[in-house]
């Protein structure tokens, strides 16, 4: 499993405004064996982070 699995990969992106996590593409295999252990598969797009939704967040959190 460790070969197979060895070739997913988390990429992030970040700019300046935000930062976007990405999990590279699942082979046929890949997804046979996270199905096979009951596990999800990953998301393609896990998490974008935009300066503006932490600006909400915090106005929000101060209320």
């Amino acid at each position: 499993m460790k070969k197979i699995f060895n070739n997913l990969h988390l990429g992030t992106l970040k700019t300046p405004q935000e930062v976007i996590l990405k999990t590279s593409e699942l082979t046929p295999v890949m997804r046979k064996l996270f199905t096979a252990i009951k596990v999800d598969t990953p998301k393609k797009v896990g998490e974008i982070t935009t300066q503006q939704l932490i600006i909400r967040k915090k106005k929000h959190y101060k209320k």
